[in-house]
Parts: structure tokens; C-alpha cells; sequence
């Protein structure tokens, strides 16, 4: 009896180069657009930029409302590794936006 060995192999028909990591090509839309993708890597480095960006804005920055209806998304992300990137961006976001926004917005983001 011949015994086979069936080695598995998984081959993109569409293989990608080197140059063409998601990340990188979506480095070039708007963070919101970035914040929202369907990559969760894609995702995941705009939560990074995302809590940056909240550690340094002033409480009066225009940063917080734009992002503020999308906490709820960010807090529900379906990967696992983005939703804990997107968490500290959200706490960051509760520690340092106008106290009447974050008390605006935690209703919906604790439902999610």
C-alpha cells in the first residue's frame, strides 16, 4: 500500500508585493476613512494615530466631536488586537475631551 502525504499550501492567486501592505496604502486616506476600514490592520494603525492624536490635542480641539460617533464602532471592532488598540484611544478620549462630550457620548459607547 502506498501511503500519500498531502501537503497543504496555501497560494494567493493575487499575490502581493512587498510595497503593497494595506497599511501602507491606506496611509494615504483620511484618518476618519482609516478609523472605519474593512482591514483590521488598516484599523488597528489609525486607533495608534487616533489615541496619539488624543494625548496631545487641548480639550478645546475639533478632534473630539468629529471622532466622537465613531467610539461605539471602534469599541465593537470584530478583531480582537484593533478593539484593544481602539479601547486606549477610547479611554484616552474619555480622560481628556470636554467632560459634556464625553457625558454626551458614553451612553451609546457603554451599549456597546
Amino acid at each position: 500500500m502506498v501511503e500519500s502525504v498531502i501537503t497543504t499550501c496555501t497560494v494567493s492567486l493575487y499575490p502581493m508585493a512587498e510595497d503593497e501592505d494595506p497599511v501602507a496604502l491606506a496611509a494615504k486616506l483620511p484618518l476618519p476613512d482609516r478609523v472605519t476600514h474593512k482591514v483590521w490592520k488598516v484599523r488597528e494603525a489609525a486607533y495608534h494615530e487616533l489615541a496619539d492624536k488624543f494625548n496631545t490635542a487641548d480639550e478645546e480641539s475639533k478632534l473630539y466631536p468629529d471622532f466622537a460617533p465613531l467610539l461605539p464602532k471602534i469599541i465593537r471592532d470584530a478583531n480582537a488586537a484593533a478593539q484593544l488598540v481602539g479601547l486606549e484611544a477610547v479611554v484616552i478620549f474619555a480622560d481628556r475631551a470636554p467632560p459634556n462630550l464625553v457625558r454626551k457620548v458614553a451612553p451609546e459607547a457603554a451599549k456597546a
